[in-house]
């Protein structure tokens, strides 16, 4: 399956998102402006591989984390199956039975982990933002691809 987010679909589509062009994105990380964008696409094409202090260099400009670029090797169900299951043990996620308000049996996910039950409750209140109308599907796309930076941090006593 060749849908997956490779880092070099990830650059195209922060760098899409940011307005700017390959040409842009390569003379700002250190290439000369008349190979700039040829190496550009050469990364966002998978043609040419990323050294990771280059891939930080390219999120610093793109205002994201370098983790937002990387490569998560996610190809299939069964990959999301194991990577929760990994999340688990590094992490304490935790499946859980839950109703809807309509009675709609589901499974959810919580976490013992307390930074990463912030970091879901942050993400579920942009996505109502964006579901109710009150952000753009830009503006919601742009803080996915930037958290956690600019994330507000909250005092939490569980």
């Amino acid at each position: 399956m060749e849908n997956h987010m490779t880092t070099g679909r990830k650059i195209r589509a922060v760098r899409r998102l940011r307005g700017m062009t390959q040409k842009r994105l390569g003379v700002l990380i250190g290439f000369p402006e008349n190979a700039a964008d040829v190496r550009i696409a050469q990364y966002e094409s998978g043609a040419r591989g990323i050294k990771p202090s280059r891939l930080q260099k390219i999120a610093e400009v793109l205002g994201v984390p370098a983790a937002a670029l990387r490569e998560r090797g996610i190809y299939d169900h069964w990959d999301v199956a194991h990577t929760l299951f990994e999340l688990e043990d590094e992490y304490g996620l935790r499946p859980m039975r839950a109703l809807l308000p309509d009675g709609t049996p589901i499974v959810t996910l919580g976490f013992v982990n307390l930074v990463l039950m912030h970091a879901l409750e942050e993400w579920e209140s942009k996505r109502r933002e964006f579901g109710n109308g009150l952000c753009s599907e830009e503006d919601y796309n742009s803080w996915k691809a930037a958290y956690p930076i600019g994330a507000q941090p909250r005092q939490r006593y569980y």
